[in-house]
């Protein structure tokens, strides 16, 4: 099996013989070594779709690994697992600055995809604590949420295009940029959200927006979940949507991540039980 691999990836792109044990299957247990036989490093939605054809037809089981940064487990590996990580998928293959679109392979991390944008002007909404060791095609096969939802949706709703390969090493392909599509069946909400159910994302089109030139943030203290709400209300009204976050933190993780703290004072009183972070994006 492993000389197989190797004839589609190239020696170096395949840890085995002890060597896989380099690996480890969260970014969090970094001292436990993978369980697999073998980890293989794909650069092309070919290499993914010889691989899977290669294991269908031998039932090889496989576990895609990304960033590692998941919270449920879905990186664990066995013995006789093969990983495929995506980690050399790490191509940012366009960015088309009149349609406002950016086309990545899924080993992308979204912090290096949110700074390419930038320097055109342009923004990806997706942001979030990981962000700098997420990879696209985890987030986007777990539809990932982030601090700006409430303006620009989750991961589905900035999404174009997408290309995947199944597990016996098809290719499905719906790779495109335009936003009023109504051409039938939209294959890529499928697999947004599958948690690679469904097949392997390999490449994904996301649609940008025009960079904005102010972003402002505050931090209010609150008396009670319905101010809360209300507030909420308040917010998003007062600001004619240009609101893009509003996160709650409740009162006891305040406290603990003041407390666990000695080089910054408290912004706040810290006896609310209830803060929420506001962000605001505009011209």
């Amino acid at each position: 099996m492993i000389n197989k691999l190797e004839k589609i990836v190239g020696r170096d792109s395949i840890l085995s013989n002890g060597k896989e044990k380099l690996r480890f299957d969260h970014i969090w247990k970094t001292d436990i070594p993978t369980n697999a036989f073998a980890v293989i490093f794909p650069k092309s939605t070919q290499q993914i779709s010889e691989i899977m054809k290669l294991c269908y037809e031998n039932n090889q089981k496989v576990v895609i690994q990304g960033g590692l940064t998941n919270l449920v487990g879905s990186t664990i590996t066995r013995k006789n697992d093969l990983v495929i990580s995506l980690d050399k998928m790490n191509q940012i293959e366009e960015i088309d600055e009149k349609s406002r679109t950016i086309t990545v392979q899924s080993g992308v991390i979204l912090e290096d995809a949110i700074s390419s944008v930038n320097e055109k002007n342009l923004m990806l909404p997706l942001n979030f604590g990981a962000k700098g060791s997420a990879q696209i095609g985890g987030i986007v096969s777990t539809n990932a949420g982030g601090l700006r939802v409430l303006r620009f949706g989750m991961t589905r709703n900035l999404i174009l295009g997408i290309e995947a390969v199944l597990s016996n090493g098809e290719i499905i392909s719906s790779m495109k940029k335009i936003t009023k599509d109504n051409s039938g069946y939209d294959i890529k909400q499928l697999f947004i959200g599958s948690e690679g159910t469904l097949g392997i994302i390999s490449k994904v089109i996301f649609k940008l927006e025009e960079k904005p030139s102010s972003r402002f943030s505050a931090l209010a203290g609150l008396t009670n979940y319905e101010n809360v709400i209300n507030f909420l209300k308040f917010m998003q009204k007062g600001l004619s949507g240009s609101l893009s976050g509003f996160e709650l933190i409740w009162g006891e993780t305040y406290k603990a991540m003041k407390d666990s703290s000695l080089e910054y004072s408290s912004l706040l009183d810290i006896n609310f039980p209830y803060y929420v972070i506001i962000e605001l994006l505009g011209s």
